[in-house]
């Protein structure tokens, strides 16, 4: 026995006929819109594969129109909108397709991919919301501004087409900006090169297809060419015939759906209201991932604090204990943002000492290898010196010290470097003046 074909609104038996006893469905009418948003899927299929990224929006859009429930339809759309910097419009759709068919839908692996990347995502996010910006600003004739948001969101999102558009159009309006309407109708067009509006743009603002002018660009041609048949009073017959003949059938077929077509918004109300409410539940959720995410920040500050005054008590018992160099380690682990107000300043006292006491040491330590003829260990020690105490009173001694060494060595260069740096910077010194001297005993020169 025959399975009863079910009707796809209250699932009642529609015993063979074409219209559901029970809710006065029309299955035809029904198959027709699927065939007509097919139909429709195809278009703007073919549209993509021209390049005409917009027009394939605006068809698909209208496929969708007649079938909600075209998840092929609708994964497409979503692609295109990514495509052209529309991240939201793309999540909406494939969240509608999870919703409508979850097994085996590649909306799934869309979505996944674009958590993933969360960065591109938000740029591209803040790219839109610029762009809007920039519309309103356009509105109350505030150009300047809107120049300056178009150009941001073009920056964030460089795929943002709308946005080199408007750019192109603000720029074209002024000979001495044709060029930068250029480079910005330009990137748009290496996003979609054959839609109608950019089609509109190469002829009304570049000339592209005008007679006498040259074309740089095949699809440009090919609209020339469609201008020039389109002024064949056979063809332009043709066409007129034509246009009636599909306006008639429209007409009928209007008028054949109709009977049924209430029923058929009525059931794609009802899935608007459906997704709505999943969108409601998205942003429920996204608000609880953000609300998450803060008690998290809490608890992983509070982690930080208690971290850092643990080694801030570290700190502190190295320091008690004269172990300077073990306290300069430790101070670079330290987070001052996480201290409380007194414990940052006994930091910075820690700090300073630490540094001086170091740099002393090193220092002293120098000096006594300097006065032994040890060049290579004194070398070591008065660069540490110089390095940890940089404002201390030695500093000086210690670079004349270097100089010194540097002659011992036989590295003549690295001394007369090391000599002009003291001439140049301690002018007026005793030092300097050895320096001077020194470097006339290097150089042979008074």
């Amino acid at each position: 026995m025959n399975e009863k074909i079910k009707c796809p609104v209250c699932k009642g038996s529609l015993d063979n006929g074409t219209t559901c006893p029970s809710c006065k469905f029309n299955l035809e009418i029904y198959d027709m819109s699927k065939k007509i948003s097919v139909f429709l899927y195809n278009k703007g299929l073919d549209l993509i594969k021209k390049g005409a990224l917009l027009d394939a929006i605006a068809i698909l859009e209208r496929s969708l129109y007649f079938c909600k429930t075209n998840v092929v339809a609708r994964n497409l759309l979503g692609i295109i909108y990514y495509q052209i910097g529309e991240v939201g419009e793309s999540l909406k759709h494939w969240v509608i397709s999870i919703n409508l068919k979850k097994d085996d839908n590649p909306a799934g692996k869309y979505i996944e991919d674009m958590k993933l990347e969360k960065l591109l995502l938000e740029r591209k996010n803040e790219a839109i919301k610029t762009y809007n910006e920039a519309l309103q600003y356009m509105k109350q004739g505030n150009e300047d501004i809107a120049i300056i948001r178009l150009t941001k969101a073009v920056n964030l999102s460089p795929d943002l087409i709308k946005a080199h558009l408007l750019l192109t159009l603000t720029y074209a309006q002024e000979e001495e900006n044709k060029e930068k309407a250029r480079m910005f109708f330009d990137k748009a067009r290496e996003v979609d090169h054959a839609s109608s509006l950019v089609l509109y743009y190469a002829r009304k603002f570049f000339g592209e297809g005008e007679k006498g002018i040259s074309v740089t660009n095949k699809t440009a041609e090919k609209v020339s060419l469609n201008e020039k048949r389109a002024k064949d009073p056979k063809i332009q017959r043709n066409r007129l015939v034509a246009s009636f003949i599909s306006g008639a059938l429209l007409t009928v077929l209007v008028i054949y759906l109709f009977g049924g077509m209430n029923k058929l918004i009525q059931d794609n109300a009802n899935l608007t209201s459906k997704n709505k409410t999943l969108e409601k539940e998205l942003q429920k959720v996204n608000e609880d991932t953000e609300r998450e995410r803060k008690e998290l920040k809490v608890l992983q500050d509070e982690k930080k604090r208690e971290a850092q005054k643990e080694l801030f008590n570290t700190v502190n018992t190295l320091y008690t204990e004269k172990k300077y160099i073990e306290v300069i380690e430790a101070l670079k682990q330290v987070e001052k943002e996480y201290l409380v107000p007194e414990d940052v300043t006994r930091i910075g006292e820690i700090e300073t000492s630490a540094y001086m006491q170091v740099a002393n040491e090193y220092y002293n330590e120098g000096r006594k290898l300097y006065n032994s003829s040890k060049n290579e260990e004194s070398k070591m020690n008065l660069e540490l010196a110089i390095n940890y105490g940089k404002n201390e009173s030695f500093v000086l001694d210690a670079k004349f010290m270097l100089g010194r060494i540097a002659e011992n060595m036989g590295e003549a260069d690295n001394a007369i470097k090391i000599y002009d740096d003291i001439i140049e910077n301690y002018k007026g010194t005793h030092t300097s003046e050895l320096a001077k001297y020194r470097k006339q005993l290097i150089t042979g020169i008074q």
